[in-house]
């Protein structure tokens, strides 16, 4: 009876406990092991059960088609994929998690490609941190909008696009008036769930493209961006988009049981490649708004 011949590549025991989801397969993506933490991370019970369904767990495991391809053609090319992270569905639950992967060909003594050998890790949780510490940086905790470090990064690139396409920007700075009245009269939880409103009522009042961010206290402002190269037609629609903001903000607002009736004073800088840079522009729509405060507590809501 001839002898099956010795496998080249053993698999060692650390293959089996190790806590990574781990697997070998041949080059036409027919799946011969797969540890139990692979086991886990796709929702099959038994080794058996994961091979006799491997094809549809490849041909459905990416949430984009096109990681796949690049996958592939990453390994064909290296010979090896380093840290190649995806969003893939776990296949029993079709549950949406994130992975990172890592795989290497296995050649034999002639260097044909004998088998794919990887890794597969969940980083789901890891994800999620890395984005909360990401919203932490870039987002207001109260409203949720941007904050300033993000509006700074946002309207600096917007100041090169808009000089590359010789098309006008606009940046509102706005202010909310007698805030600190309610505040004081009423308490923080009332300023907040103001500020909270207002946050809502300048997104409902602006296009998708716009970008509504709040730069602390009662200070908001609106980036404007691609409003044409004639700057008459380019600061009529600036002004245009502030009287609608100031009238959506002029509505009674109910604050739980308080009925509170606001208003706000708004500056407009216009901007197309002036060599003002972000701090720059923030800085002529602040005085632009400062202007406006000065008379607001007298008259109507006001913007220049």
């Amino acid at each position: 009876m001839k002898r099956a011949p010795k496998d080249p590549f053993p698999l060692s025991t650390l293959f089996e406990f190790f806590p990574i989801g781990t697997y070998r397969s041949t080059r036409d993506g027919r799946m011969v092991r797969a540890n139990a933490a692979l086991l886990k991370l796709n929702g099959y019970a038994t080794e058996a059960e994961l091979l006799r369904n491997f094809n549809d767990v490849a041909r459905q495991w990416y949430v984009d088609p096109q990681r796949r391809d690049a996958f592939m053609q990453c390994i064909e090319r290296d010979g090896h994929v380093l840290d190649f992270v995806s969003e893939i569905y776990r296949h029993k639950t079709r549950e949406r998690i994130w992975v990172k992967e890592n795989a290497h060909v296995l050649r034999d003594a002639h260097g044909k490609v004998v088998y794919y050998e990887g890794t597969v890790e969940d980083i789901t949780e890891r994800r999620r941190l890395e984005q909360e510490l990401a919203d932490m940086a870039f987002n207001d905790a109260l409203t949720q909008l941007p904050n300033r470090r993000y509006l700074l990064n946002r309207l600096s690139q917007v100041i090169h696009s808009s000089q590359r396409r010789n098309s006008h920007g606009a940046l509102l700075f706005l202010d909310l008036n007698k805030f600190k009245a309610l505040n004081d009269h009423y308490g923080h939880k009332a300023g907040d769930d103001l500020l909270i409103a207002v946050a809502r009522r300048l997104q409902a009042a602006t296009r998708v493209t716009d970008m509504v961010a709040r730069l602390g206290g009662d200070e908001f402002v609106v980036l404007l961006e691609d409003l044409g190269n004639d700057a008459a037609q380019a600061a009529t629609f600036a002004g245009a988009c502030a009287d609608k903001i100031l009238q959506a903000l002029s509505e009674e607002y109910v604050l739980g049981e308080i009925r509170h009736h606001g208003s706000a004073s708004i500056g407009m800088a216009l901007f197309l490649g002036d060599g003002r840079d972000a701090e720059q522009i923030i800085h002529s729509a602040d005085v632009a708004m400062f202007d406006m405060k000065k008379s607001a507590d007298a008259g109507p809501p006001q913007r220049r």
